[in-house]
């Protein structure tokens, strides 16, 4: 019976062990998938900054041509001068407005990949962690039995199973 007893704590630090263990794994494929979801994300952004850039360039070539359309209408248009430096600037301006766009996009999807690198490392040190504890555990499970065990033959409770293959006296 005492023997059951021992086997039992043994079992049970092997599922505590077992239990611990898979928590990390579990962990550790969480944080993967969030960094997948994070990557996809960046990615999106990235494209939908792309495509952002390009609508709003084609916006602004129509936008100059129409300018450049009354300017000449108003017969203000000329080679040089006032008209076509503000033509210049005008246009200078609505570049520098894609391009702080571009950077804004660029930062968002450099954070979002960040953090998937971040949601993976912690991912990972969960499972380390779990593998540690699920060591642990199951050690200190093992040393609860054997300590029992060996409360039980001190207190005469149970045979000295190590003793079994000493010569004995017959008397």
């Amino acid at each position: 019976m005492e023997y059951a007893l021992v086997i039992a704590s043994v079992v049970a630090a092997g599922a505590a062990a077992y239990g611990a263990y898979q928590e990390g794994q579990a962990k550790q494929q969480a944080g993967r998938a969030e960094a997948q979801n994070a990557e996809m994300e960046a990615s999106n952004r990235q494209q939908e900054g792309a495509e952002a850039r390009e609508r709003e360039r084609t916006g602004n070539f129509r936008r100059m041509g129409t300018l450049r359309a009354r300017l000449a209408q108003s017969g203000s248009l000329s080679e040089t001068g006032t008209p076509l430096s503000v033509l210049g600037e005008h246009s200078a301006n609505l570049e520098m407005r894609i391009q702080d766009a571009a950077r804004s996009s660029s930062i968002q999807a450099a954070g979002l990949r960040h953090q998937a690198a971040m949601a993976r490392w912690e991912g990972d040190q969960a499972a380390k962690a779990g593998t540690i504890k699920a060591v642990a555990t199951f050690a200190s499970g093992l040393a609860q039995s054997g300590s029992s065990y060996t409360q039980g033959v001190n207190q005469g409770l149970q045979p000295d199973t190590f003793n079994l293959y000493r010569t004995r006296t017959i008397e």
